[in-house]
Formats: C-alpha cells, structure tokens, sequence
C-alpha cells in the first residue's frame, strides 16, 4: 500500500465536520479517520472502496467508512457535497455501522427530506444543527447493515482505530511505539509493520505530523507561547519542534502563525 495517502489534515479533534461542495472530485487512493459521505448532485462517479468499485449518479449518497482505503473517479462532470466527520459525532450507533457488514455504501435517489437537510447545515453550524444532519443521513446507511455478518475488515479497523486513538489521547506525551506497544498489548515489531501496511508510512512519521497538524491549529486558534504549544503538542525542546514542524509545513512556527489569522 505504497502508494496509499493517510490524511492527518482531517483533524483528531472528535468534534472534527467539514461540508464542503467538490465539483468534477478525482482523489487517489486515500484513507483517514473520518466517516466520509458524498452526495452526487451531478454526473456520475466511481469510487473505490478497499478494492471493490461503486458507481453512483445523481441523487444518490455513498459513505465511506473510517480507515478504508478509497479513492474518487469523477465521471461526465460530476459535481458532490463531500460530508468529513469524527466517529464520536455518531457515538450511539458508530460501533455498529463500523462492526457490521453494510450490504451496500450507497443510497439511490436519497429522499427530499435528507436532501434537505443539506441546505440547513454549514461548517460552521453549532453541534446541535451537525448532528442532526449525520443522524439523519447516516441512519439511510443504518438501514442497511446486516447485523448477522460481521464487517469482514472489522478486526484490522479496530486495531488501526486504537493505535490512532493512543496517539490523539497522549498528543502531549512523546507517543513511541514502545508506549503504544505496551499500552495495546501487542509486540513492536507486529505493530510497527501492521501500521506501515495498513497506512503506506511509519508510525514515527504518522505521530510527527498529527503532533504538528495539532501545533498549527493551536497556533492558528490560540495566543499562547510558541514553547508551551511544543510541550502540549509533546515535543521535550523548542528545537526539535522547530525542526520537525519545518518538515512537515516548509516553515518555522513563526512563519506560520504570522501567515494565519487566529481567531
């Protein structure tokens, strides 16, 4: 899975939602945290989900589950509304929409009252509002899980899901896969090669740019010191922050803070 893209941009936050329109979307294969759910509002698209191939057209709703690989192949101009959410925003019937087999990630012709629903929500809507649009469109994908068979990827999305849980819960601490090892009870070689496998880059790499997607939020939202977002972003000297942060953006912490509006 060389080629596979892990997106740290979709945030650990587990408040994280995005709505954003997509038109004529082409994506290679990716995978991320987040449940993802498009809405075809032209055209047609083909999408692939670990390795089996969707077609939808318009009016029809497609979701993603977290951590499967997919990528996105726009057909005759389509033109989306690409939905991005933290699992702990749909807590009460996530486990299950991740533990079952869903007989199909699509919705044909998606009724007028879900449809709607679009029109009501913005990024910027308060929780109330967000919620009530992912129980409702998700609850079109609820429908359709056959709660005798089990996800045939569940066990390697839990796995995957806890290693990427340990991290967004010890952001502050150095989070090496020694911690991590101990913590979920496996060897570090197992989990050092299952994560390369499954996510296309190294633990190290993956916890290095969670640690800076963190900083550069905390430096966008916030007025604190430089130095005391390195410790909460879990870096023990200002200098590897530095250094680390510069690998990851093409600039220093400064550079960036002075770019970006904090609100």
């Amino acid at each position: 899975m060389s080629n596979v893209i892990y997106e740290t941009k979709h945030g650990t936050n587990e408040d994280y939602f995005v709505l954003f329109p997509y038109p004529n979307p082409n994506y290679p294969l990716h995978l991320h945290r987040c449940y993802e759910i498009i809405y075809l509002l032209e055209g047609s698209m083909t999408v692939m989900i670990d390795d089996l191939s969707y077609t939808i057209s318009s009016g029809d709703m497609l979701m993603v589950k977290p951590n499967s690989v997919h990528s996105i192949q726009s057909i005759e101009g389509g033109d989306a509304i690409f939905c991005m959410f933290a699992p702990e925003l749909i807590a009460a019937i996530s486990e299950s929409v991740l533990k079952y087999h869903l007989i199909s990630p699509i919705v044909h012709n998606v009724p007028s009252p879900y449809r709607d629903l679009f029109d009501c929500v913005t990024s910027d809507s308060n929780i109330g509002k967000i919620k009530c649009l992912l129980y409702g469109l998700c609850s079109l994908f609820y429908e359709q899980l056959d709660t005798t068979k089990e996800d045939q990827d569940f066990s390697k999305r839990i796995l995957l899901r806890d290693m990427i849980r340990y991290v967004e819960k010890n952001i502050d601490k150095p989070c090496s896969i020694q911690d991590l090892a101990g913590s979920l009870g496996y060897s570090v070689t197992h989990l050092s090669r299952y994560f390369a496998a499954n996510v296309g880059m190294s633990y190290s790499d993956y916890v290095k740019e969670v640690k800076i997607r963190q900083a550069c939020y905390l430096l966008r939202k916030s007025y604190d010191p430089i130095s005391k977002i390195a410790k909460q972003c879990g870096f023990e000297s200002s200098s590897t922050f530095n250094r680390c942060f510069k690998q990851v953006t093409g600039c220093s912490p400064t550079e960036y803070r002075s770019k970006h509006e904090r609100i």
